[in-house]
């Protein structure tokens, strides 16, 4: 609807064609009709955006911390030669359907070849200090005040503000920089000390990191070919998606750093882009947890006993990725992975943090929720603690999954929760959310049984239903996990960033709810 919006508010067509079907038996998301011409969403949606007439209403930001103002066009979409002078009467609701702002504009209507133009440009329009949905509505009238069109949109009012950073806390975090440590003390003035087990009582705990230390380069005494030979086999192509093989060696690691455009193999030529696939087993030498990750910034995917658990094929950027996953001493597990390199240089590491590996002893945290009543607050990496959770609770842990990309079925929704106080619930997470769970590949579903779900992902091909925020009883206390990209969106300056604030305030302030 807004692609056609902009198309004719802009005068940019005569005509345009809507051709978005499909009748495929998967991957049958984005198409506006399915093959039978039966639309896929609310009918009333496209309806209104292809009205002969109508107030189109673009905000300038979506997302707008209050109290303040949103900036906000308003053009004419004009097919039905509307000429001349005329009042456009602009309304502001706030959140609770409470009219805060009237004015009347007058406006001047070229019609004839002319379907859609400018009335009114970046019109600074109030906001009061109330979080929630502000509706944005316009109504035209002729001179002999008849009403001519009208038209409707909405922002998302945050106000972070209002609430507190309260009770005591610390934060278990890697050494690194810490955008949340950043974020306290911007708010609070005050430094968020580390965790310690020798720490008093805690009303908090926002964990950052996974149960284990950092993963760390893979020696080649794991790695095991399929003929049960030290090393692991690598096939090399001559192209950036493999489909063209060029030769086959066996290497003791994956370990490899490409530089300058220089040759990956032999039977590669210098100076182009490549793409390889290592493939063999990994031999754990004690049994339980552990993380493995990839370390690369080229494409990526990551398959463990037939099962694909990274999908960055599109990465372009420096990453770690990483997966939990529990092995057994002396029994192999088929490991495979698929590599692209687009540009002169690039990296790729196959890692693991193997059990044991911890500063900290995971269970000391546990303990700490479950007597003291301390609300644990995983704000990254929670799928790598759910086994440890499920070995101490009453979780049952069975995995997670990559939602995916949206066009193939990888939706986020959310329920009405005090976790999301203030913000949209009950609804899918559209745009209020979409920085927050924009990026499919990264975002996490946790298959879990015995929490309660308040954000919820699935994906239709293959179908998994899992939760992206959640809380999980504990003894006196509550863990409340998210795998939504907050901590990343916490110091940018986007209306992302004063979504992920509202959550971090809101969680917090749920924390030390009983």
């Amino acid at each position: 609807g807004r692609r056609i919006q902009g198309m004719r508010m802009q005068n940019l067509g005569d005509c345009y064609v809507i051709n978005g079907w499909e009748s495929m038996p998967y991957d049958n998301h984005s198409g506006v009709v399915d093959l039978y011409r039966n639309a896929k969403g609310d009918s009333k949606i496209l309806a209104y955006y292809n009205q002969p007439l109508y107030v189109a209403i673009s905000p300038r930001k979506q997302i707008i911390h209050t109290p303040n103002s949103v900036p906000v066009d308003f053009y004419i979409v004009n097919e039905k030669n509307l000429k001349g002078k005329h009042i456009l009467s602009i309304n502001v609701k706030d959140p609770n359907g409470k009219n805060i702002y009237q004015e009347n504009k007058n406006v001047q209507l070229s019609g004839g070849e002319t379907f859609g133009e400018l009335l009114i440009g970046d019109m600074q329009l109030p906001l009061n200090n109330q979080s929630g949905m502000f509706s944005i509505e316009a109504t035209l009238y002729d001179l002999n005040k008849e009403k001519q069109a009208s038209g409707k949109d909405q922002v998302l009012g945050v106000n972070w503000n209002s609430q507190k950073l309260s009770g005591t806390g610390a934060i278990y975090k890697n050494d690194t920089k810490n955008t949340f440590v950043s974020f306290y003390k911007q708010e609070t003035g005050n430094i968020l000390p580390d965790f310690s087990e020798n720490a008093g009582k805690l009303d908090w705990v926002v964990i950052t990191r996974p149960p284990l230390d950092a993963p760390q380069k893979i020696q080649p005494e794991a790695y095991i070919t399929n003929d049960d030979k030290p090393g692991i086999v690598a096939t090399f192509f001559k192209d950036d998606d493999l489909r063209e093989a060029a030769g086959t060696r066996t290497d003791t690691h994956i370990d490899f750093q490409f530089a300058d455009g220089a040759q990956p193999d032999a039977s590669v030529s210098a100076n182009q882009p490549f793409s390889a696939i290592w493939k063999g087993k990994l031999m754990p030498s004690v049994s339980g947890q552990y993380l493995i990750a990839v370390n690369t910034d080229g494409g990526l995917r990551l398959s463990i006993n037939g099962q694909r658990v990274i999908d960055e094929w599109g990465n372009k950027k420096m990453y770690t990725y990483q997966r939990p996953v529990t092995l057994e001493a002396g029994k192999a597990i088929n490991i495979q992975v698929e590599y692209r390199q687009q540009k002169q240089t690039g990296t790729i590491q196959l890692q693991w943090s193997t059990p044991g590996n911890a500063t900290l002893d995971p269970k000391s945290l546990i303990d700490r929720c479950k007597n003291d009543g301390t609300t644990l607050i995983l704000l990254e990496s929670a799928e790598t603690w759910m086994d440890v959770i499920s070995k101490y609770t009453n979780l049952k842990n069975k995995g997670n999954f990559a939602m995916g990309k949206n066009w193939v079925g990888g939706v986020h929704f959310v329920k009405a929760h005090p976790l999301f106080k203030d913000l949209p619930g009950n609804v899918g997470m559209s745009w209020p959310y979409q920085a927050l769970v924009h990026d499919g590949d990264h975002r996490l579903g946790l298959k879990l049984e015995g929490e309660e779900l308040v954000a919820g992902v699935y994906r239709s091909h293959g179908f998994n239903l899992g939760t992206a925020v959640g809380i999980i009883p504990c003894g006196k206390g509550k863990i409340i996990f998210s795998t939504l990209d907050i901590m990343p969106n916490l110091d940018l300056t986007s209306g992302s960033s004063d979504v992920a604030k509202k959550l971090i305030y809101n969680f917090i302030e749920y924390s030390q709810t009983r």
